[in-house]
């Protein structure tokens, strides 16, 4: 049978009631932005050298060895330089490459950094490929400008879905996605996933998927709602479910993707992998339980 002909009768066939569980939505999606705030003022985020700043070495061995037993050893011998933040790994042409990680409070560290690897790692025949220190200042102004970055990006798609859509459908799309961008900041100060420029990477993905998705569910009760006999929750209930395979079909196979980088991927993409699996899979859920049925709340045609 023609796939296109499945997923027509699955839409058909669906109709569940989202708006009518919209109070119990809304109280979840409250308890975990208001946890993630929490967690957030209280742990922390685990910035990466990044933000911090640090330096970055690449370095190539020539025995065999384990990222784990190299993290451990370094650890052992490196001294007077703030704790090893990371040890990753990778191949290039064949060859493993280590990223080391390493928190510092100044740029002369680096000559220190070099001596201490190469004299601590030197029953593996080290070698340094290359290194790069990153201040504390320029770091901080990283953060910021990634901070900045999100909120643009969160103010640009609510000026688009209100000149596109209407106010209502703008106010619901920034609440939600506002909402998403917070659960998964709390999700990483929970794991203390390292909190790199791939993970402002991995936000901006997960606002880009979750608008994606109510963008869609949007323009269904647009075209619908062109039936003014029908309530609007009716009609916003028909529109997420007609949308509804869709919807689970595009995040299914996305999230499919990001267990095989998980899984196979590289070491560096490890983080940026666990948000956006996590972020997209709940962005899904804010767009059928909160951005659509919170379109009532401030719609004058219809409350909950």
């Amino acid at each position: 049978m023609n796939p296109k002909v499945i997923v027509i009768n699955m839409s058909n066939r669906i109709n569940i009631n989202f708006v009518r569980h919209f109070r119990w939505t809304a109280f979840l999606s409250i308890i975990l932005t208001t946890y993630s705030v929490f967690v957030f003022l209280h742990k922390g985020l685990n910035y990466g050298v990044d933000f911090t700043g640090g330096i970055v070495m690449e370095l190539t061995v020539n025995d065999q060895v384990s990222r784990d037993v190299l993290e451990q050893k370094l650890k052992l011998f490196v001294k007077n330089l703030n704790e090893v933040k990371k040890v990753q790994n990778h191949y290039i042409n064949g060859r493993e490459l280590f990223i080391i990680r390493v928190g510092s409070a100044d740029g002369h560290n680096v000559k220190d950094l070099s001596k201490m690897v190469l004299d601590g790692l030197v029953e593996y025949t080290p070698a340094i490929e290359s290194m790069q220190y990153i201040g504390p200042k320029l770091g901080n102004e990283l953060l910021h400008r990634s901070y900045f970055a999100i909120i643009a990006a969160l103010l640009g798609i609510m000026i688009y879905t209100w000149f596109r859509f209407k106010m209502e459908f703008a106010i619901g799309v920034l609440i939600s996605l506002m909402h998403d961008a917070i659960v998964t900041i709390g999700f990483c100060a929970t794991f203390q996933y390292e909190f790199d420029s791939a993970s402002i990477a991995a936000l901006l993905t997960v606002i880009g998927y979750s608008i994606n998705d109510s963008v869609v569910i949007y323009d269904r009760i647009r075209e619908n709602s062109k039936d003014d006999s029908a309530p609007l929750s009716e009609t916003i209930n028909a529109s997420i479910n007609q949308t509804l395979s869709r919807t689970t079909m595009t995040v299914a196979s996305t999230i499919l993707v990001c267990i095989v980088l998980l899984i196979f991927g590289d070491e560096k993409l490890k983080s940026f992998s666990y948000i956006t699996t996590f972020g997209i899979a709940f962005g899904t859920y804010s767009s059928i339980f909160i951005s659509a049925p919170i379109v009532m709340l401030f719609s004058p045609k219809s409350k909950i």
